[in-house]
């Protein structure tokens, strides 16, 4: 309302615009770090401190300053993310050229932004992705497919499990899922979702494959019953936390299907929109840099204004000392004040007149 009030014409994004800008960054974000190659946990951690640092600095009860992507450099920010997350873990590349040779990002300007993004997440570095808890969930799963199928898991299979995980829980961090819930839920939610869709109709699979995968279909559900619902039918608090956990997972599994929707979409009418939202938010942070360089410029001339009357009085007082009509007023040196030394009398001459007889004596 307020830029509206000042700019009329420009066009604010809504609040659903604004948050398809902030999914297409994090989609960037884990987009490059698929080009370089990267560990999917780097994307991870640097896609959680984007999503971070704009929720810790758009709260209205903190003290400073908001930081969103009107006044903040979008595409700087998401290379001082990407950057960041290879330090802390421990995924070093050769230097920051070497990022943004390809994101054509200025090298300085990440650097400068490190600090304030640190600042930004409140040095808050460790993050812990779901990546570790979905390997344990997938041993688990085999050990439980072992006794009741009374053969050992295919390791073709669990390749295949493991590679579509990695993907998933990448393309689920678009979306909000790693800040409403934990590692462990997104992982047991990303198992559950990925077993229970494998493909039995894909080409090139056998009748016996098949067989096979519809075996691992019906595991997903058995598989999560025994471990989480093996309980007394009496048990109301146990059967009460199955039901929310069971209620949890199908939540977390739509939040997942609904990035990924957004990541594979190719209709025109959602890249239409993104471009549209993007549009609008580049067009108002424009808007701002040139608002930000006007009012610098007001405070610089204010500074020289205020500079000129002290110039001028002493080129006045330069111009009336210079003039030979009027009288030079000679100024009288003042005499310096005379230092008062004290003369120190030594011990011995004030004990001699004291009394005079006793030094005599140790003379003789």
């Amino acid at each position: 309302k307020k830029i509206k009030e000042i700019v009329p014409n420009v066009k604010v994004p809504s609040n659903e615009e604004y948050f398809l800008s902030l999914s297409y960054f994090c989609k960037e974000i884990i987009e490059i770090c698929r080009k370089f190659s990267f560990p999917p946990y780097v994307s991870c951690t640097a896609v959680t401190y984007f999503k971070r640092f704009f929720l810790n600095n758009s709260s209205s009860g903190s003290n400073k300053s908001k930081w969103s992507l009107i006044n903040m450099d979008g595409m700087a920010l998401k290379d001082t993310c990407i950057y960041l997350a290879t330090k802390t873990e421990q995924c070093l590349i050769p230097n920051v050229q070497h990022l943004t040779n390809f994101t054509k990002v200025p090298p300085q300007q990440v650097i400068d932004g490190e600090l304030l993004l640190m600042d930004g997440i409140n040095f808050h570095l460790k993050v812990w992705s779901p990546l570790r808890p979905f390997r344990s969930f997938v041993a688990d799963f085999k050990s439980v497919y072992k006794q009741k199928q009374k053969q050992a898991f295919s390791e073709r299979y669990e390749r295949q499990i493991n590679s579509l995980g990695q993907a998933l829980i990448q393309d689920s961090y678009i979306s909000n899922v790693c800040l409403l819930y934990t590692p462990s839920q997104i992982a047991l939610a990303c198992l559950l979702l990925i077993v229970s869709s494998i493909d039995q109709n894909a080409s090139n699979v056998t009748p016996q494959q098949q067989s096979e995968m519809g075996v691992i279909k019906q595991m997903s559900i058995a598989y999560f019953k025994q471990r989480f619902g093996n309980h007394d039918d009496n048990d109301k608090v146990k059967q009460a936390r199955f039901v929310t956990l069971k209620q949890t997972i199908q939540d977390v599994q739509k939040m997942m299907l609904d990035a990924m929707k957004l990541v594979n979409d190719n209709e025109t009418e959602s890249k239409h929109r993104t471009k549209n939202a993007n549009t609008k938010v580049w067009n108002l942070r424009a808007l701002y840099v040139k608002i930000e360089k006007k009012a610098k410029q007001k405070l610089e001339s204010k500074k020289l204004v205020l500079s000129k009357p002290a110039a001028e009085t002493q080129q006045q007082e330069g111009k009336a000392s210079s003039d030979p009509t009027k009288p030079v007023q000679q100024t009288v040196p003042q005499p310096r004040p005379k230092k008062i030394k004290l003369k120190i009398r030594s011990k011995r001459k004030l004990e001699a007149d004291d009394n005079p007889t006793a030094i005599k004596k140790q003379k003789i």
